[in-house]
């Protein structure tokens, strides 16, 4: 049995021969006569050579995609957005409210808006001529960075509804 190396350092150009090298050649026999008695023309053994390598390549791929899967599998997650508990900041005056929250984030929610729960669309000029009746989100839920707060007032002369 003749054992045949085929090995290429680049692919063979249009009209070249393909390097075939055969293990038994340290015995005397020849390349083209194994490749021809194992019924294959050296472009058959050039073709199971590249389909060869072709394979080896296409392992090593998915070896390569199957580890940088794992890692991304296993690499820590993202810290997740900070969260805090919404204090009950009913009755206290907007302002208050407003400072509550920039206070119990260090800063990180500085924006809150609020709406006039009379329904007359006042504008809160000065917040502390406005007291909190109600929050979103309620006292007790969770809040981050990304929730918008909104705080339902009405003037300190007033009822809550």
């Amino acid at each position: 049995m003749t054992v045949f190396l085929l090995y290429r350092a680049r692919a063979p150009m249009p009209g070249e021969q393909a390097n075939v090298q055969p293990a038994a050649d340290k015995f005397g026999d020849s390349g083209q006569a194994g490749v021809a008695s194992a019924g294959l023309s050296v472009a058959d053994a050039t073709m199971r050579g590249s389909l060869r390598e072709l394979e080896v390549v296409m392992k090593s791929v998915l070896i390569a995609a199957a580890t940088v899967g794992v890692a991304i599998a296993l690499s820590p997650v993202a810290a997740a957005e900070p969260s805090w508990t919404m204090p009950n900041l009913i009755g206290m005056d907007l302002q208050g409210a407003q400072d509550a929250i920039q206070s119990l984030t260090h800063g990180e929610v500085w924006f809150s808006s609020s709406t006039d729960l009379t329904g007359k669309g006042r504008a809160q000029i000065s917040d502390r001529n406005w007291q909190v009746c109600s929050s979103t989100p309620a006292p007790g839920a969770k809040f981050s960075v990304s929730t918008e707060i909104d705080f339902g007032v009405v003037r300190v002369s007033e009822d809550c509804p």
